[in-house]
């Protein structure tokens, strides 16, 4: 993992994260309606949150864009080759957050025709934004922060974003994963363990990742 803000700029960077924190965890609540539909038959309700999920996730895209955040697996995610992606979903939440003057509105009907395309790239997204945010210290070297941090994410959100992150698809990240997972839960004085684990890491797993979510998408 490689540094991707300034570390000087850390405290002003935080505030930054925080602020996004609060769009992502809004995405995620109605992601946990989302999933409670999909055990149900009532197909109508799944497609209003599914729309609603999609468009609060465009919020959430465009706030990590505006604040000049970067990281290499979600800006390959959010960058010119999934444009088109972006578009959709951007379509879609001007659709279900403005006044519609059709009953059967285009830009609806445009994304359903996208057999689920958008869908999959949507989840895949926002699991990543989900992973920066639960890792911004550690991704920054401020690994003395790490948990000061989360416990602060908790505060202000009630949550965590550590729950099913894409990185759990990666052997090594899944052990750091579970690690910090069990250091911020229950013990975090072992919070060193995954620290270590964290720092014998490189840009060759983010590029991994990239491979991965290129096979998937396309």
């Amino acid at each position: 993992m490689t540094d991707q803000i300034d570390n000087s700029n850390y405290e002003k960077d935080l505030d930054k994260i925080l602020r996004l924190s609060r769009y992502a965890y809004r995405t995620y609540r109605i992601n946990t309606v989302l999933d409670q539909d999909l055990k149900k038959t009532k197909r109508p309700v799944y497609e209003e949150m599914l729309c609603l999920y999609l468009s609060l996730l465009y919020v959430t895209i465009e706030t990590y864009k505006e604040f000049k955040i970067s990281d290499l697996i979600i800006d390959y995610l959010i960058g010119d080759k999934y444009n088109n992606y972006l578009d959709e979903l951007r379509l879609l939440r001007n659709s279900i957050f403005h006044p519609n003057k059709d009953f059967n509105d285009n830009r609806e009907i445009n994304y359903y025709k996208s057999n689920g395309k958008v869908t999959n790239w949507a989840f895949i997204v926002d699991g990543e934004i989900n992973r920066y945010i639960a890792f911004f210290p550690e991704i920054n070297n401020q690994y003395d922060k790490a948990i000061e941090y989360k416990q602060l994410l908790r505060r202000m959100n009630s949550w965590i974003p550590i729950k099913d992150l894409p990185i759990k698809a990666i052997k090594v990240k899944k052990n750091i994963y579970n690690l910090t997972k069990k250091a911020i839960m229950d013990n975090p004085e072992k919070i060193s363990i995954y620290i270590e684990l964290l720092k014998s890491q490189s840009e060759i797993i983010d590029n991994e990742v990239i491979k991965i979510y290129r096979k998937l998408l396309e």
